[in-house]
């Protein structure tokens, strides 16, 4: 295996710039510029571009046998510091220009017009290396309706299983057959440390998203629960540690040790790689695409397969016209619901005020000795539910005044319907103007983040040059079709009545800071939202100043617009090099991932799953990169 990198990183592993593939004779690049042949032109078996969470899978197991040549290229460093590995701080460099790439959308009307950052993780690891840290797999329903013979949930159970290491403590259920115990990545279920979490599920349990304790686990083949809520479960050590896809499969042990895999930057007989302005020629058996739902789109434009149109336009030579290339983006988004709550259960003042220094350490601490506390969360999130809207139901008025908990969730099968709603809860506002928002004082900030996980909006990717160094074109499209609006609608109307089941009948002290419908200069709902909830029984230290209205009584045109300027991307792309028969437009055959037409080049990361998954894709990803290289080591 064989690494080649474009700057020295940290731990002094070089990396590289871009690549272009090239079906031609070794002499120019796609991209035009001429290159005279190399004498020594190094050959191998498999280059691999991008090292991120499916390319460190690929790389790792297909150079197990000392016989394969491998060389994987990457735009990125190799992180291994400290920082790295405390999944709060790590999480932070998603805002990093050294470790994040991140490109501007194309102004979105359904965010009223604002863009949004499109970000890539810039390391090996990808953006496993900056992200949530969650893992979730989906149901096997989900899997299923891929409709792409070998990709059923059952097929891809065992290479869950084989990649993951799931830890449990003493007074944790020990792993069912369905998880993985010797897998190279680990995980754990977490222990939440924040006050919100029990409410918070309790509140899902009692409004119908039963609570579970691993909504992975199964017997058989009936598969993981598609709609539960539960304590997150994260890809961290027993000690806390972050464990992303290059820890847990380019661990500098391989790096150092496999003489046969190398790092780099490749064009399919072969890739062409820039390095520091020069341009190299790599030969290799077979290409694998693996730069992530919004690169691995352009290094195939740009090689002269994709849109005929697009590659006409900038002089590109047209190999193979496939439409499906750089279409069908889908991404999930999310609204933030802010409300004011417990300062203890917050992570708002350890950013904020006189507080703020000895709570960093505190918890500092905390993490140092146990491996728990926030710098263990990333984001800090702990708890989650799923649910499908399709199932929220509204109870009629009881007796003349507004009644609490009119909204259910009525679950038919909770390993068969699935969601298109997540609901995350945090400790720290999603909003740069929250500290803002009236009514704060001495109080905490809890967030409700409403996922919209199962969008029908599409968008496209597309190059603009032929320039490898200039960023794309990403229009994600977020919210053009009027059903994600009305799903989003009635999701926030479940996280506020959620929120008020929280206070009213179990007396956490949880209270509207920026929601649809409250007038946060203000401090009061609006006259239309109608009177406010009565709650179960009076408790003297819930101040009424705070109470809610029925979400049901806050009008569509509040709620809508509330969703449409407050909506953010999730970063969760993927679907812009499909797999699936030829005939519907896929790019992919799901046979082997190659590019129709291309023998011996193919895709594997989140960009071809023929539709967006309900779930934090990084568990998915690694399974399907775990399944090509099975496929191809068992065709040698």
């Amino acid at each position: 295996m064989a690494f080649l990198f474009s700057r020295r990183g940290p731990k002094d592993y070089p990396i590289a710039e871009c690549a272009t593939l090239t079906t031609a004779k070794p002499d120019t690049p796609a991209s035009g510029a001429s290159v005279p042949p190399q004498d020594g032109v190094p050959a191998y078996d498999y280059v691999i571009i991008g090292a991120g969470t499916a390319g460190s899978v690929l790389a790792n197991r297909l150079s197990q046998d000392g016989s394969k040549q491998v060389l994987v290229l990457e735009r990125g460093t190799y992180m291994s510091d400290t920082l790295a590995k405390i999944p709060l701080l790590s999480a932070a460099r998603s805002l990093q220009d050294f470790y994040t790439t991140t490109i501007k959308s194309e102004p979105q009307p359904g965010f009223e017009g604002r863009t949004s950052a499109v970000q890539i993780g810039r390391m090996v690891g990808g953006s496993s290396a900056i992200n949530a840290t969650i893992y979730s797999r989906g149901a096997h329903c989900e899997y299923d309706a891929w409709d792409c013979e070998g990709w059923r949930g059952e097929d891809l159970d065992k290479y869950f299983v084989k990649s993951e290491k799931l830890h449990t403590e003493s007074d944790q259920t020990p792993p069912l057959p369905s998880r993985g115990t010797s897998g190279p990545w680990q995980t754990r279920i977490t222990k939440p440390c924040f006050g919100f979490n029990e409410p918070f599920l309790t509140a899902c349990n009692d409004t119908g998203i039963t609570r579970t304790h691993d909504p992975h686990a199964y017997e058989g083949n009936i598969g993981p629960m598609a709609t539960a809520s539960y304590s997150i479960q994260t890809a961290q050590t027993p000690d806390g540690a972050r464990h992303h896809a290059g820890f847990a499969y380019l661990p500098e042990d391989v790096l150092r040790d496999r003489s046969n895999l190398k790092a780099g930057k490749l064009v399919v007989e072969g890739v062409w790689v820039v390095q520091k302005g020069k341009v190299y020629f790599a030969r290799a058996k077979h290409v694998i695409v693996s730069s992530g739902a919004i690169f691995s789109p352009c290094i195939l434009q740009r090689s002269g397969l994709g849109p005929a149109p697009l590659l006409k336009s900038l002089s590109i030579p047209v190999l193979a016209d496939l439409p499906g290339v750089g279409s069908n983006l889908t991404d999930h988004f999310l609204v933030p619901l802010h409300f004011s709550g417990p300062s203890q259960d917050s992570a708002y003042h350890m950013l904020r005020g006189v507080w703020a220094l000895p709570t960093l350490i505190r918890n500092a601490l905390t993490y140092w000795r146990t491996g728990r506390g926030l710098f263990s969360t990333a984001f800090t999130v702990e708890s989650m539910s799923f649910f499908s809207t399709q199932d929220v139901e509204i109870l009629p008025v009881q007796s003349g005044a507004s009644s609490p908990d009119r909204i259910r969730v009525r679950c038919k099968d909770a390993r068969e319907h699935v969601p298109d709603i997540e609901i995350s809860v945090s400790g720290i506002w999603a909003d740069q103007n929250m500290p803002q928002y009236y009514g704060l004082g001495k109080r905490g900030v809890i967030c409700f983040l409403v996922w919209l996980v199962k969008p029908r909006s599409e968008g496209t990717v597309e190059i603009k040059s032929t320039k490898e160094a200039d960023f794309p074109r990403v229009d994600p499209r977020y919210m053009q079709v009027e059903a994600d609006t009305h799903a989003l609608r009635t999701a926030v109307r479940v996280g506020l009545s959620i929120a008020a089941h929280m206070r009213n009948a179990l007396g956490y002290d949880i209270g509207p800071a920026c929601v649809p419908g409250w007038a946060p200069m203000e401090g009061g709902w609006d006259a239309e939202c109608g009177p406010t909830l009565q709650r179960s029984k009076e408790d003297a230290n819930l101040s009424a100043e705070f109470d809610f209205v029925d979400p049901v009584k806050i009008p569509d045109a509040t709620v809508d617009s509330f969703i449409h300027s407050h909506a953010i991307p999730a970063q969760h792309m993927a679907s812009t090099c499909r797999m699936g028969p030829a005939a519907t437009g896929a790019v992919l055959d799901p046979a082997t991932l190659e590019v129709y037409g291309n023998k011996s080049l193919s895709v594997c990361d989140g960009s071809i799953f023929p539709r967006v998954l309900s779930v934090h894709p990084s568990a998915a990803i690694v399974a399907v990169a775990e399944k090509h290289a099975d496929d191809l080591i068992r065709s040698t």
